[in-house]
């Protein structure tokens, strides 16, 4: 999530929203829900839908030149952390290849995967970042939405027309992606980014327009968002509520892929919207919430170094349950001694946990460092300049 002026809701919303994600690529659905709002139908959208939010936020100055900063904007905050990223993991796809035999990193396949898949394909990488296609996704849309916006500046009524467009190409996108047989790379790519324009759009159109409306009260709220969910878990129950954003696979078609991310994202809207009183003034929640996106990035990280943790301490304790085949091939291997499939809430916690631990250790002994260096040279300047 961007850095704006603190909304404690929408903070509320981002851990949420990121603790869905961790949890849902775990695999647990310990109190989330899960059962009724499958987190694969509404977490991306609403990671969208947040960042269009804030991106209204900022205002919109529908100018050439607010286009050029935008893209500026877009460029340094998500393009350049991701590129950099991605190549480090590939140094280290190389290394844990060659040291520990992992196959599932793509470490054969190096400047393949740094110069050119991101601009094709846009998934999987080295495994350490496959979360990260998301990165370059919200690029992709927050510059068609902020292009829309720049040809539809002098239109009377700008917001209505762009967010009816957006849905138009959101359906279209979801047609085209069931329509025919095998999807190319660079077809799934256009597809899901089509697809996500609308929620971008819709942030930014609930924050102008609905916000300030959604005044109902909890109960009649509630019970609109549950009775159509539940009629949407009737109509998809042989398919499943799903959505499979990261493929484009759509499983139920456009008005129910939509309908379905609409609701998960209504009921955790009001569900932030409650809890604010209670995590308003927490600190660890503003924390989270200023750092999705390492976690986003990074949370496959924290699940390989408990894998190595468990291979570790199996070896040393004589237990031979850890599959380590499994392990070399495959990057969503969980390990459940026992078979105690609860022990995935581990896998969870280190996913959340390392980057964020990992960003605290930048802050305190890096960022610090240079920020005091480059003052200190500042200084320096000045001073011979006087």
């Amino acid at each position: 999530m961007e850095k704006q002026k603190r909304n404690p809701q929408f903070a509320i919303l981002s851990v949420i929203a990121i603790a869905l994600v961790v949890m849902g690529h775990t695999a647990v659905g310990i109190g989330t829900l899960e059962w009724m709002f499958n987190y694969d139908s509404f977490h991306m959208p609403l990671f969208v839908f947040i960042s269009g939010y804030f991106a209204s936020q900022c205002g919109k100055n529908k100018e050439l030149n607010s286009l050029k900063a935008t893209f500026k904007k877009a460029v340094k905050r998500l393009l350049i952390p991701f590129f950099i990223w991605n190549f480090l993991y590939g140094i280290f796809a190389v290394i844990v290849n060659r040291i520990l035999g992992i196959e599932w990193c793509n470490a054969n396949d190096f400047w393949y995967m740094v110069l050119i898949r991101p601009f094709t394909y846009g998934n999987v990488f080295f495994g350490f970042n496959s979360p990260s296609w998301f990165v370059l996704m919200l690029f992709e849309v927050k510059m068609i939405d902020s292009i829309l916006e720049f040809l539809l500046r002098r239109a009377k009524y700008a917001d209505k027309i762009s967010i009816i467009i957006c849905l138009l190409i959101s359906i279209g996108s979801v047609y085209f992606s069931r329509w025919g047989g095998e999807r190319t790379a660079f077809e799934i790519t256009v597809t899901r980014v089509g697809y996500m324009l609308f929620w971008f759009e819709a942030g930014g159109f609930y924050r102008r327009y609905v916000e300030k409306l959604d005044t109902c009260n909890n109960l009649l709220y509630f019970s609109v968002v549950l009775t159509i969910q539940s009629i949407l878990m009737l109509i998809c129950r042989e398919k499943g509520i799903v959505a499979g954003i990261w493929n484009s696979e759509f499983t139920n078609g456009p008005f129910l892929t939509l309908l379905a991310a609409g609701t998960g994202i209504a009921f955790y809207l009001r569900l932030s919207r409650m809890l604010v009183p209670s995590f308003q003034n927490s600190n660890l929640v503003t924390y989270i919430s200023t750092h999705t996106f390492s976690i986003m990035m990074h949370q496959m990280f924290g699940f390989f170094l408990l894998n190595i943790a468990c291979l570790s301490l199996t070896k040393m304790m004589g237990i031979y349950d850890f599959d380590l085949a499994a392990f070399q091939y495959d990057c969503w291997y969980y390990y459940c001694p026992g078979n105690l499939y609860c022990f995935r809430v581990v896998y969870a916690c280190f996913g959340f946990s390392v980057p964020l631990i990992g960003c605290k250790l930048y802050e305190i002994y890096i960022q610090n460092r240079i920020e005091y260096m480059l003052n200190k040279v500042h200084l320096k300047c000045h001073k011979n300049h006087i």
